[in-house]
């Protein structure tokens, strides 16, 4: 196994980047799940309370999920770096074309934590905190697309070069990916025609 943990017996290796992916997985669910539960559940379960009284329903479950969305935060950012740094090598080489898709998820989710902490932190409740929350929540939902969509490039080119070797030489029948080379060395030989010209009359 390639260690990326200097120092580090593989046994270790093995449980710390299962356990990163697992961290940045639990921390977007639960930071979704939140989201999607203050905009969607809170708002019309106290919609027959007193404007005053939904005021402070809402101010106190904000000031709880407050906490909840800065450690995500935190999970999400410090697991996402160090993924970034055990793989970057290969973003460089052969996970390049996986390398633009990965730059957009971590911007996109960058902003959408950036939404969800701007609506819980400080002392005084933004305008229009709802809006502001279902605006996150499709931020996110866009940031887990383009996680999936980086790993799946990410997959495709592993299966292409176990398919196809590392010097991406494949069937002339196949259809190739966009991130595999279609040229490939011709192997045919001309040679001069055998036939012996037609005798003069």
């Amino acid at each position: 196994m390639l260690n990326h943990l200097p120092h580090a017996p593989d046994w270790l290796e093995s449980v710390v980047m299962p356990l990163a992916r697992w961290l940045h997985i639990v921390a977007t669910a639960t930071l979704v799940g939140g989201t999607l539960f203050y905009e969607f559940v809170i708002p019309p379960a106290i919609e027959d309370l007193k404007d005053e009284t939904q005021l402070a329903v809402l101010g106190r479950v904000r000031w709880m999920f407050r906490g909840i969305v800065i450690f995500r935060a935190v999970v999400l950012i410090g697991t996402g770096i160090f993924e970034t740094w055990r793989v970057w090598p290969n973003y460089s080489n052969n996970y390049r074309p996986a390398r633009e898709w990965w730059m957009w998820h971590a911007i996109v989710g960058l902003v959408a934590m950036a939404i969800a902490v701007y609506v819980t932190l400080g002392d005084r409740v933004p305008r229009h905190p709802i809006a502001w929350l279902r605006v996150a929540f499709i931020v996110m939902l866009v940031a887990m697309v383009l996680s999936a969509i980086t790993r799946h490039v990410r997959l495709s080119i592993e299966e292409d070069a176990e398919r196809w070797g590392t010097n991406n030489q494949f069937p002339i029948d196949a259809v190739p990916l966009p991130w595999i080379s279609s040229t490939q060395p011709s192997d045919t030989v001309t040679t001069a025609p055998t036939t012996a010209p037609a005798p003069i009359p």
